[in-house]
């Protein structure tokens, strides 16, 4: 962990710099600017924060890392009129693990939340789905032989709420899926066939001479602005309304969780459009 930890800072970093940037051009929003740039150093703390080991309330689970709807397959059944539909569907297959690791339970929940669903489905039906979530992975882990002890609903959260910073970061990062070049990213032509055995090899030796090197600050930097200067292009070109609509949503919606509001105690700050 503490080797991704530069990673994980640098690229909030970038991001919320994009944020920043995004306001700025914005008529009308000056006051909504200055609490985000003020907020800045807070917001990326508690971020990072959500990683510390230690840091999480009672619960560790092995978390999938890229929890969205693309790497979840469900189980056609046929509908009421006959038609194979997954509408209903409550037979899942999760793929894709690579990203797999040890970490508090909320972290997929925040991937899921913020990939697949709008802002406004979270502030009409939040509540809801968390209540859900929790009572479903009492009683699974029960059923499993594996009961989590003393972790109640509200416990889960303050978990849920700690991690508001993590989940307006994530959901930036998300938002780039809405852009039309993001489509752009391959990483091997199509029909192209698996890597052999030498060329991997190749690969695996290079990784190791270059991960060194960018694991330096100004390496990571450098690297994580110019991963995102096509969606940042896209973005300030306003030609993509779906993609632009949904970044300043999320911007929007953390203004309103109070995620800004840094001179507030957290015991005042908004959570889930309801204040604590």
């Amino acid at each position: 962990m503490e080797n991704i930890k530069p990673w994980l800072n640098l690229g909030s970093s970038t991001l919320y710099d994009l944020v920043v940037e995004y306001v700025g051009t914005l008529q009308g929003r000056e006051t909504l600017l200055k609490k985000i740039v003020a907020a800045k150093s807070t917001v990326l703390k508690k971020s990072s924060e959500a990683f510390e080991e230690g840091s999480y309330l009672n619960t560790v689970c092995l978390i999938h890392g890229d929890l969205w709807n693309n790497n979840i397959m469900f189980k056609q059944k046929r509908d009421e009129n006959g038609k194979m539909s997954v509408r209903n569907s409550d037979e899942i297959v999760i793929i894709d693990w690579q990203e797999a690791h040890w970490n508090t339970s909320v972290e997929d929940l925040y991937y899921i939340l913020f990939s697949a669903t709008s802002p406004k489905f979270k502030k009409d039906h939040l509540n809801e789905l968390l209540n859900y979530y929790h009572s479903t992975f009492i009683e699974i882990t029960t059923r499993l032989g594996s009961p989590v002890l003393f972790w109640t609903y509200k416990q889960f959260k303050i978990e849920y709420d700690r991690l508001a910073e993590f989940g307006f970061l994530k959901g930036i990062l998300c938002s780039f899926i809405l852009s039309d070049c993001v489509n752009e990213f391959k990483f091997a032509p199509e029909g192209s066939t698996n890597d052999n055995l030498i060329t991997k090899k190749i690969k695996n030796g290079l990784s190791k001479l270059v991960a060194p090197l960018l694991l330096k600050p100004f390496a990571l930097e450098a690297y994580s602005k110019k991963l995102i200067q096509p969606m940042r292009n896209e973005l300030f070109s306003g030609k993509t309304h779906v993609f632009n609509n949904r970044f300043l949503s999320l911007i929007l919606e953390a203004e309103e969780n109070g995620l800004f509001d840094v001179e507030l105690p957290s015991s005042q700050r908004c959570s889930s459009f309801k204040c604590i």
